[in-house]
């Protein structure tokens, strides 16, 4: 399901999964914590917007989020880097899994894909054109890497769909708060319960 996403410092739509039935009438149904799916436009808000390929902002991104979203020790297992073609639009995927050090913890699961091109070197180029998704699971509530496929595949980044999705609108339309920063502060390692749903980073 579409959840609340006024309160994103990136990207421009939350999707979340059910768990249940809402408790009461008019009220939003509960949705995992284990498992979220952020998708936008690839900005300067994401360090991984530097990156002149779709391959490496895809393992920047990766990187970034599993360093904020999974602050444990651990080791990254089952590393894999996919190429994405949706009607001619390139981009690239990056996917990993975290096997925490404490055995009381799933494994970690992270999902990044980019498409679109990076900003060019002429002066009256525009802004660039770069989407994101990231897909954040665990063992328990795994990535369905096969239904990424298959979006992949149905042509959902073609550039038509893109502009045409509510999800994939540009959230340029929303106020930054004054003073607020476009560059997260670099991830920290945290203390608490491993938190996938906390899907704010840091402003400087």
């Amino acid at each position: 399901m579409e959840s609340d996403a006024a309160h994103l410092d990136y990207g421009s739509a939350l999707l979340s999964k059910t768990t249940g039935d809402p408790p009461f009438p008019g009220q939003p149904p509960p949705v995992a914590n284990d498992t979220r799916i952020v998708l936008g436009r690839l900005d300067q808000k994401l360090y991984a917007s530097a990156e002149a390929t779709d391959s490496k902002a895809a393992a920047r991104l990766g990187s970034d989020m599993g360093e904020f979203y999974m602050p444990y020790p651990g080791t990254r297992i089952n590393q894999e880097t996919v190429s994405l073609d949706a009607n001619g639009v390139s981009g690239s995927a990056s996917y990993y899994e975290v096997k925490f050090s404490d055995p009381s913890k799933p494994n970690g699961q992270i999902w990044t894909g980019v498409i679109g091109s990076p900003a060019a070197n002429a002066p009256d180029a525009g802004p660039p054109q770069r989407w994101f998704v990231v897909w954040l699971g665990t063992a328990n509530n795994p990535v369905d890497k096969g239904m990424v496929q298959v979006g992949d595949r149905s042509g959902l980044w073609s550039p038509r769909r893109r502009r045409r999705h509510r999800l994939l609108q540009s959230p340029l339309r929303r106020r930054r708060r004054p003073g607020k920063s476009l560059l997260p502060r670099r991830h920290r390692h945290r203390s608490g319960p491993y938190r996938p749903d906390r899907i704010r980073p840091h402003p400087k």
